[in-house]
This record gives structure tokens, C-alpha cells and sequence, in this order.
């Protein structure tokens, strides 16, 4: 009769062997999922709040016959309590550029200010806001000199954009508009073409967009 012991040595060798190697690969994967609940995790949320907070526009305007025309970019949200204002640039060669966070571009709103206003523009009684969209014009529709000349009403605040880069048509006109002392020269500014845009529609003089203060723009 053949023995069975040393079948059972060597049986009894490999399942320890086993054993033992199931083991180590148990504490490995043990310690790589401890080291994987120390590990710090970063929301997702952050991350994509970061990302938001850093991206950048560049925002350019093509303006029509205003070479030395002051242009300031501003963002006062309706309800809040500190507002944003960028660099006051002058119009050269027929453009003027800024690049900011993007999320300034919603809810903005623009003041201009023009050569034949004289020297400290404090003529008029008020700063010439460049207007976005006019009352009953869509977005994206082309408005003219005439169209202008019956509009009564219009908002100087842009909805923004979420491009990295944008160039945007702008129109000026000299116009004359009552000031303190009687007529005055002033200045008549609206994109050519219609753009997305917030609250609040606004009262003009011959299509004139005009504020004293920061205008305080609201999402519709």
C-alpha cells in the first residue's frame, strides 16, 4: 500500500505558502486603502470654482470716430454691496481693449466720456452710459443712427459672456443735450449690434443713456 504522507507534506507546504501569500496581499491592500482614506480629497465643486475664478475675457471695442473717447468698464449687481470698476482706457486707431476675470462681465455696464464734452465733462450734468440694448430690439439685431432717434428707453447693462476673447461694434454721436447752463454738447453711444442684457430699462433723451452713478444691474 502506497503512503499518502508525503502527498500530505507537500499538500500541507503549498496551502501554507498560499495562505501565506494571500495574506500579504490582504495587508498590502490594506495599506494602500489606508493610505487612500488619509489622502486629502479636493471637492470637485472647488475645483470648478477655482477654474471659473481664473478664466479670463479679453473684451474689445471697435468704435466709430471717438479717437480720444474715455471708455471705463463697471460692475455694480443690484442688492450688494461693493461694485467692480476697470481701467478708464482712451480710444486709439478706432479701438479700445481690456482683459478682466470674466465673471465681471455679467451684469456690466460702461461709461463714456467724449473730447467735446471739455476737459472735466461736468457740463451735462451726468456720465453718457453706453447702451447695450435698446427697448424692443432683440438680441442680435443691427441698430442704425435713424433707429436710434425715436428710441425712448434702453439698458446700459451687458448680460457679459463666458468667450475668452470678444469684439463688440460700438457707435458715438456728438449730440446737443440740456445741461446745467442750457444746451450742451453730449454723447450718444450704443452697440451697433443688439446684445444680451439685464435690468433695468431705462428713460433716454434722443436715445442718450445717462447716470450719475454706478448703474445697478439685475438678471431678468
Amino acid at each position: 500500500m502506497t503512503s499518502t504522507r508525503p502527498r500530505t507534506r507537500r499538500t500541507a507546504a503549498v496551502l501554507a505558502t498560499t495562505v501565506a501569500g494571500v495574506a500579504a496581499s490582504l495587508s498590502g491592500y490594506a495599506a494602500d486603502a489606508a493610505r487612500a482614506e488619509a489622502a486629502p480629497v479636493t471637492p470637485l465643486t472647488s475645483v470648478t470654482s477655482a477654474a471659473a475664478a481664473a478664466q479670463t475675457t479679453t473684451l474689445t471695442f471697435s468704435v466709430h470716430d471717438c479717437d480720444g473717447c474715455q471708455i471705463q468698464p463697471l460692475q455694480y449687481l443690484a442688492g450688494q454691496q461693493k461694485a467692480w470698476s476697470g481701467k478708464k482706457k482712451t480710444v486709439k486707431d478706432g479701438t479700445v481693449s481690456w482683459t478682466f476675470a470674466t465673471k465681471h462681465t455679467h451684469g456690466m455696464s460702461f461709461w463714456i466720456r467724449a473730447p467735446w464734452e471739455g476737459s472735466d465733462g461736468d457740463s451735462t450734468g451726468f456720465v453718457a452710459n453706453i447702451v447695450t440694448r435698446y427697448d424692443h430690439e432683440k438680441a442680435g439685431s443691427t441698430v442704425t443712427r435713424d433707429d436710434v432717434r425715436s428710441k425712448t428707453k434702453a439698458s446700459g447693462c451687458w448680460a457679459g459672456t463666458d468667450a475668452t476673447e470678444v469684439t463688440i461694434p460700438l457707435e458715438v454721436r456728438k449730440v446737443m443735450v440740456d445741461g446745467y447752463q442750457g444746451k450742451t454738447p453730449g454723447t450718444l453711444a450704443w452697440t451697433k449690434v443688439t446684445q444680451e442684457w439685464w435690468r433695468p430699462i431705462l428713460k433716454t433723451y434722443k436715445g442718450v443713456l445717462g447716470s450719475q452713478d454706478y448703474m445697478p444691474c439685475k438678471k431678468p
